[in-house]
C-alpha cells in the first residue's frame, strides 16, 4: 500500500465537502449486513453491545482499533477459534453496538468497558489481543486491570503519541463533521484504493461509513472525535514498565499511520515484551499478512511461561 500524502488543505478540503453533505442528506435507517460470523448481542452498562464468539478453551477477546469493527478480524477469527473462545466485540459506538450516553469516549473508558463486558459474560481472564487504538486500550486495560489480563497482544498499537502526519493531525483537528473526510483520507476508500485491499477492509470502511450516514451520525461522531483526541492524550509511554503481563509486540515494517520504530518502544519499555515485524504490511497485519499474523499470535499464546 502506498504512503498517504496527508495535507492540510486536504482534510479543509474535506471539512468543506462533509459540510455540504451533511447539510443536505437525511440521515438513513442503520441497517448493514451480517457480519461473517453469527451476531450475539447483551446490555453492558446501558449499552446494547455486539460480538461475535466461536471456538472453546482459552478466553481470546480482539479490539478493534479507531473507526474498526469486526471485520478488521475476519481473515484471522476462524483461525483463532479453532484454539481459543475467540470474541470480538464491537466497542461502544463503533460497528453495530450502541451509543453510551453520558460517557466521554476515551481510552479510560474502553479499557474499563472490556472489564464488564468480561463481568457479563462470566469470564474472569482472558487474552487480549489490540490494535492501534485497541493496542492502547489493551495496555490501558493491563495497567487498570491486571488480574483479568493473561497474555496481551500490542498490534501497531497507538498510545505513545501523535507522530507528524495523518494521526497527528486528526487528533488535533478531528470534530464531528470531519469524521467522513478524515476516514477517506486515512484509509484508501475510493475505487482504486479499496480494489487493493482486503475485502475485510473494504467492509470495515463500509460498515463505518454506514454508521456515520445512519440516523446513529450524532453519538458516532461523538465517539469517533472523543477518542481520536483520547489517543494522543491519555499517554502511557511513560507507565510500561507497570505492564507486568507477557507481551508480543506485532508491527508492520511497513506502517504509514504508526511508525515501526513505536514497536521498539513498547518491546524495551514493557519487561516481558517480545517483538515480531511483519514485512509487506501496512498498519494491519490481520487484514494484509493474516497467515503470519495469526501463527506468530498462536504461537506466543501457546508457549509456556520462562
Amino acid at each position: 500500500m502506498k504512503r498517504r500524502n496527508i495535507t492540510l488543505t486536504a482534510i479543509v478540503l474535506g471539512l468543506a465537502l462533509s459540510l455540504n453533505c451533511a447539510s443536505g442528506k437525511k440521515p438513513e435507517p442503520f441497517n448493514p449486513e451480517p457480519y461473517y460470523a453469527p451476531e450475539s448481542y447483551m446490555m453492558v452498562e446501558g449499552m446494547r453491545t455486539c460480538y461475535l464468539e466461536a471456538g472453546d478453551g482459552e478466553a481470546l477477546i480482539l479490539v478493534h482499533g479507531w473507526c474498526g469493527n469486526a471485520f478488521n478480524w475476519m481473515d484471522v477469527f476462524d483461525d483463532f477459534a479453532e484454539d481459543y473462545h475467540t470474541i470480538a466485540l464491537d466497542l461502544p459506538g463503533s460497528g453495530k453496538s450502541g451509543c453510551a450516553p453520558g460517557k466521554h469516549y476515551d481510552v479510560m473508558f474502553y479499557s474499563d468497558f472490556v472489564a464488564r463486558f468480561m463481568d457479563e459474560l462470566g469470564i474472569e481472564k482472558a487474552h487480549l489481543v489490540g490494535h492501534s487504538m485497541g493496542g492502547h486500550v489493551a495496555a490501558m486495560f493491563a495497567l487498570r486491570h491486571p488480574e483479568r489480563l493473561d497474555k496481551l497482544v500490542l498490534v501497531d498499537a497507538a498510545g505513545l503519541g501523535a507522530e507528524p502526519g495523518p494521526m497527528a493531525l486528526a487528533s488535533r483537528l478531528l470534530t464531528p463533521p470531519l469524521i467522513i473526510p478524515m476516514i477517506h483520507l486515512i484509509f484508501p476508500v475510493t475505487e482504486e484504493g479499496l480494489a487493493t485491499v482486503p475485502a475485510s477492509e473494504r467492509k470495515r470502511v463500509e460498515l463505518a461509513e454506514e454508521r456515520y450516514g445512519s440516523e446513529l451520525r450524532a453519538c458516532t461522531g461523538q465517539a469517533l472525535s472523543q477518542s481520536m483526541k483520547s489517543i494522543s492524550r491519555d499517554l502511557i509511554k511513560n507507565r510500561l514498565k507497570e505492564i507486568h503481563a507477557r507481551t508480543l509486540v506485532v508491527w508492520c515494517e511497513d506502517d504509514d499511520l504508526l511508525p515501526v520504530e513505536s514497536a521498539s518502544v513498547y518491546q524495551e519499555g514493557i519487561k516481558e515484551a517480545e517483538l515480531i515485524i511483519i514485512k509487506s504490511c501496512s498498519h494491519s497485519p490481520m487484514q494484509c499478512r493474516p497467515e503470519k499474523f495469526s501463527q506468530a499470535v498462536k504461537e506466543f499464546l501457546a508457549s509456556p511461561p520462562d
